[in-house]
Parts: structure tokens; sequence; C-alpha cells
């Protein structure tokens, strides 16, 4: 029954008397909906925004920690969270300082007041660390931004959670201010009513005790729930029958609850889960290794190849489609593995993961390494999906790294965690690198690591002081050689460095280094003012003779390269057209977009182009039709005693009819052998280039260099093969 009609009646037995009742309870009444009404629609959202704001004071402060240690590859990715962290506290505070809807009930110690400008000064005091900090980290400082985040960033943070705690507490002491002096109200009126009631005889003191019993203990309930919502327990539910006013109070407060927890529901989604694929992402993964301090630890990431192919030639869609067949795939091929956290059950215990990118990780509790490399083996086994009835199938290739935890990894520490992804992520590089499906882990020796450094820090004065030497290895018309012929058809640039301390050092150490710390520009530098530098020396005597330099993929993805080497010819007097630039298959495909543009403008200028160690990476035939290339050169690994294989020998023919059909000129690397030499020329190879015919040698001895007598017997091959592995 409605308050109003229930109170009414008893208006009509008690008359006179009751109508003082009847307004005295009316009155309290509206006051205890009103400041219902306020506590719902401005305490509670207030009380709410303030917990919030510590959380995201927490998260950007964890944030923060995971951005000092990650490397700089993977900072990227963490700069998002902190920019949403710090949107989300500026958002608060906005909410937090504007002024109250208007409100009978309202407080006037409801404004912001002191605390609230507190917590806005500390916000900034932060804020402006935080900005430092990034400033330095960007700046290569990495140890200088973390100890000024120890030493100011982390005070100004706990000063900031501090003011944020307080601030919430200021409001909950509001709130219980508010109910106590709601409580002392009622009581008045509980007062008040039973003298009326004493006047009206009995029935007005039962009118007035149903009254407040059917009021009070309703509200204390709702106040009660209340205070468990602002506790954080958003399952706090109430039933309450009562009153319809009550009801409906009860059932906003029920819906807020709800609209609360699927908020914070929401953002435990966001926080650990691949929005992709909807296995969990990388912090789910670390919780996860965490989350059990012993021994048994593993990971194995696995890297998706031809993902970066799916998404050019099919659209992102399709990759992503992609990603969520291979998500589905791995679940079903990793016996065991699942999506969510911890299934509780005991022994080995595998999690299904996306570190984003084409990149998956099965986490493991409990394992040890023949089961990780079991696992590794079962995962990396190729495998079809079709993503639509018009894309066709699609092959699955793995390229994992695995990595297992010592006995002295027993901590369960989230850097812990963070070294076992890190070595896993590491391993699959080398894997890359070594063209095999799996790795393990190995850790690198601390003096190869110190000779690293310095010799990546030694780069730079070696380009300045001539130490970058250009060796040239000679190119020769297949059929020629094959006939006894002499005549070169020119040469590829190989760097050397004779380092004043160390002596030779091989490319294979200082080159992929440089690559990956960003410096291999210093090294084409070099090459090609040395390259250039020579073509102009032999155009009066050799004008038909050309130099072919290897190139990077960063070297094309500067929007200045191509004027660079314009400049270098300029200066050098080189002919541009007898210079031939090299990149390799697999990181030409990486970009083939981006880099067309910067290859079409030095093809216009008269560089020739040519794909190295065709037959190692995943080209596409339509990138190959549309990019400017003039030559492909098959790998030594197709070349390798490739006339003992026939299945090799006849895809090695299959290549070059490849070349052939796109017009390209072809040239084989890694000639040893006359019988190799026999098959290439037969199978309708251009050029070959190889120990057979010649070793690097020093540019200044490149001019009287003739080649070996390879084509009259095997016997003199043989012999051709040792002088050429004489050669320095």
């Amino acid at each position: 029954m409605a308050l109003g009609l229930r109170l009414g009646l008893g208006f009509v037995l008690v008359l006179v008397p009751l109508l003082f009742v009847v307004l005295l309870a009316g009155a309290r009444l509206r006051e205890m909906q009103q400041v219902s009404a306020d506590l719902v629609t401005h305490g509670m959202p207030r009380l709410l925004a303030m917990q919030e704001l510590v959380e995201h004071a927490q998260g950007h402060g964890a944030a923060m920690a995971a951005l000092l240690t990650a490397p700089r590859s993977e900072r990227e990715h963490l700069y998002p969270a902190l920019d949403a962290e710090s949107a989300a506290m500026d958002r608060l505070m906005a909410a937090l300082a504007a002024p109250p809807a208007a409100s009978p009930t309202a407080s006037p110690a409801r404004s912001p007041g002191a605390a609230l400008a507190a917590v806005d000064e500390a916000r900034h005091r932060y804020r402006a660390v935080f900005a430092e900090v990034g400033e330095r980290l960007e700046a290569g400082d990495a140890s200088g931004a973390a100890a000024l985040f120890t030493a100011s960033g982390r005070p100004s943070l706990e000063a900031l959670m501090q003011q944020a705690r307080a601030l919430r507490a200021q409001e909950q002491r509001l709130l219980t201010a508010r109910q106590a002096e709601m409580a002392e109200r009622i009581s008045q009126a509980e007062w008040q009513l039973a003298v009326l009631s004493l006047a009206a005889l009995g029935l007005a003191g039962l009118l007035a005790w149903r009254s407040t019993t059917g009021i009070t203990r309703p509200m204390l309930r709702l106040a009660d729930m209340a205070r468990r919502l602002a506790a954080g327990d958003y399952n706090a539910r109430t039933d309450l029958r009562a009153t319809r006013e009550i009801e409906r109070v009860a059932t906003a407060l029920n819906g807020m609850a709800d609209a609360v927890a699927a908020r914070d529901a929401e953002v435990g989604r966001i926080a650990f889960v691949d929005a992709t694929t909807g296995l969990p992402n990388r912090a789910a993964i670390r919780r996860h290794l965490g989350a059990q301090a012993d021994s048994g630890r593993a990971v194995i990431v696995l890297d998706l190849a031809r993902l970066s192919a799916v998404n050019d030639v099919m659209g992102y869609e399709s990759g992503n489609r992609l990603l969520r067949a291979a998500a589905d795939h791995l679940l079903q091929v990793a016996d065991g593995a699942h999506r969510g956290s911890d299934s509780g059950h005991d022994g080995e215990h595998w999690q299904l993961g996306c570190l984003g990118g084409g990149v998956f990780v099965l986490a493991g509790r409990g394992v040890d390494s023949e089961a990780v490399q079991t696992k590794a083996e079962t995962l990396t086994r190729a495998s079809s999906l079709v993503l639509g009835p018009d894309t066709g199938s699609v092959d699955l290739q793995f390229v994992a790294g695995l990595a297992l935890s010592t006995p002295i990894d027993t901590t369960g520490s989230a850097a812990d965690a963070d070294r076992l992804l890190r070595d896993a992520e590491q391993a699959v590089g080398a894997a890359k690198a070594s063209h095999r499906t799996w790795s393990w882990h190995r850790a690198d020796d601390p003096a190869q690591r110190q000779r690293q450094l310095n010799l990546l820090g030694g780069l730079r004065r070696a380009a300045a002081k001539g130490e970058l030497q250009m060796w040239l290895q000679p190119k020769w018309p297949c059929v020629s050689q094959l006939h006894g012929a002499s005549q070169i058809e020119g040469f590829e640039a190989l760097v050397r460095w004779r380092h004043p301390q160390w002596g030779w050092i091989s490319p294979a150490e200082f080159v992929p280094f440089a690559e990956r710390a960003g410096h291999v520009g210093l090294i084409t530098d070099a090459m090609l003012s040395m390259a250039l530098a020579q073509l102009a020396v032999w155009r009066p005597t050799h004008p038909a003779w050309h130099i072919a330099v290897n190139v990077s993929t960063a070297d094309l993805l500067d929007p200045g390269f191509d004027q660079r080497v314009r400049r270098i010819a300029t200066q050098a007097g080189a002919p541009l057209h007898r210079l031939r630039l090299e990149i390799t298959e697999s990181r030409l495909m990486q970009d083939a977009d981006r880099v067309l543009e910067v290859m079409c403008r030095m093809r216009e200028a008269g560089v020739r182009w040519s794909i190295d160690d065709f037959g190692t990476g995943y080209s596409s035939l339509a990138y190959l039709q549309r990019l400017p290339v003039d030559e492909l050169k098959i790998d030594r690994s197709f070349v390798t005693e490739v006339d003992l294989d026939d299945t090799r020998a006849r895809l090695l023919r299959t290549i070059v009819d490849l070349a052939r059909s796109l017009q390209l000129k072809v040239t084989a690397e890694g000639v040893e052998r006359p019988e190799e030499l026999s098959l290439l020329a037969d199978a309708g190879c251009d050029c070959v280039q190889g120990y057979l015919l010649g070793r690097p040698m020093p540019a200044a001895d490149a001019a009287t260099f003739t080649a070996p007598a390879t084509a009259a017997s095997p016997a003199v091959g043989a012999t051709a093969l040792r002088s050429a592995s004489a050669l320095p």
C-alpha cells in the first residue's frame, strides 16, 4: 500500500489530532526521501568517482613502472595505457570539481573544498614529474628516468594517492554525518508522533509506530547496502519489500550496483583480454606466471608467419579472422591449454594468450624441458585453415621461442614473468635467424654482450676513421665461365671492419647488432661512398662493371635516402646506372608498400635493384611484379650440392623459370663446385658468384683479378677451388 493512502485512512479515523500527525509525518518522509535521493544521485556517484580516482592513480603507477622496465620496442604499447589512466583521472577530477546539481537537502560541505584542491595540486606535481621521466626515457636515458621516478615520481604518486584517499575519507564522513542527521531527525519525529499519538488515543499511536518502523528499517538496510557498495562489494543487493517509494530507492540502488559491477568487469576485460582473439593478453599471462612460485614455469612464444601478407592481400579483417582461427587452432592442438585463468588442478598446466601483432604465448606451470619441447614441436607443425568461401586455405606456420625458469627463479614475481617472456621472444628471433621452427633461449655470455656494446659504440668512429673497408667478390656470366671465359660481370661489395684493438671483425657479428640498434645507416653510407668512389675510378677503364651494395629496409624507410645516394654519386663523379642495391627478400616483403616509392625514384635515377637471398622469405608474386627489380639472387642454400639431389635441382630450375617469366636476371650465390656451376648453366642461370670463382678481396685487387679455369674438368675445378680458398 502506498504510504499516502495508508496515512489517509488513519486520518479518517483519528480526525483532527491525526491531521497534525499526517502533516508532521509527511514532512519528515519527504525529507528522508530527498536525503535518499541525494545519496543516490550525488553522494554515491561522488564516492565511487573518488574510489576510481585512487584506482587509476595506482594503475598509472603500475603502468609507469612497466614502462621503465620495458625495452624500447615494447614502450609504444604501454603509452596508451598511461594516457588512458591520465585521461580517466582528468575526467574524474573534472566531475568532482563541478558543482553538484541543486538539491534542497545537499550539504554545503559537499563542495570540492581544500581536500579536492590538494588532490589536484598533487596530481599536477606528479604529472610534471611523469612528463620529465617520459622525456628522459625517450631521449634514451633509461637509468636517469628510473632514478627520477624513484626520487620524485614515486613520492609524488604516493602523495597523490594519499590526498585522494583523504578526499574519499572526507566524502565518507559527510555521508555518515548525513545518515546520522537523518537518524536524529527520525528519532525526533518518533517522539513528536508519540506525543500526538497519546493525544489521538491508541489508534494514533499505532499509526505512528507503524509509520516509523516501516520507514527506518528499510532506510537502514539501504544505508547498509550503500556502505557495502562504497567499500567495493559490488555484489551487494537488496530484496526490500516496503512502501513503493522505498522500493523505488532500493531498485535504483540495485540498478546502480549492476551498472558499477558491469563497468568493473569491462575494465577487467580490457585490462586482461586481447580484443581480437579474446585470449588473455600480456598482463594476464604475467599474472598467471606469477601466481605460483616454483621452478617449473615455462613460456612458449609463437610468431604467426604470413600475417602481414594476409593483411596486405586480403585486408585486415581477413587478418583478424586468421588470428582468431589461429587461436582456436592452438587451443585444439595444445592439449590441456585453456583461455581463462587457473583451472585449479595439480600437475602440468598451460594457458594460451596473445601478445598482439600475430604473436601468441603458451605459459605453463609444473612442466619440465621435455614437456615444453614436445609442446613446441606439436604447435609448430604446419596446417591449413579456410578463412572464408572466397579466400581459400591459408597455411599456418609458427616460429616458436622457448624459455624455462631456473631453480633460482622461485619468487613468482612480475620481474621473473617478464624475464621469461623476454627470453622466449628473443628465442623466436634466434629461431628465425637460424631458419628453424623453434629454438630454446640461450643466455648470452656477459663478455660477449659487453663486446657487442663496445662495437656498437665504436661503429660511428669506425665509419669516420676508415676502419670499415669495402671488399669485393666477383660476379661472372654463367655460360662464359662454363666455357673458360674470364669476363667479369661485376662485384658485390662486402663490409669488413678492421678494429684497432681486436683486428678483423666478422660482419655477422656487428651488422645484425647494428640493425637491431638502428645504426645500420652508418654502414650503408660508408659502403655507398666507397662503392661509388670505386665506380668513378673504373669509369675510364672498366665502364661496364657494376658494384652491388646491400641495403636495409630501415635505409629505404628514410625519406631522404635517395637524395643522399644522388649526392654521394655527384660528389664522387660516379655513374648511378652502375650501382646495384640489394635488399633481402624477407625484409622487403615486410614493408613492400612503404619502400616501393623510394625504390621507384631511385630506379628512375638509374640505380638497379636486386632481391638478395631469394627463396628464404615469403615473397608475393603480386609485389614482385610491382617492384622495380632487375635481378633475383638465389640463396646459397639452394645451390650447395644441388647436383646431388634431383628434387632440389628441379626446384632451382623452377626458380630460374619464375625469374625468366618475370623478365628478371638470375644470379646464383655460393658456387663452390664445378658440378654446381654446370647445373646452373644448364638451368639457364645468368650470373654466378662463389668461392669457386673468387673470394672477397680488397677493392685495389679487383681490377687485376682473373677467373680461375673452372670448366676444363672437375679436377681443374677442384684446383681452382683450392686456389680461390687461399685468397684473403
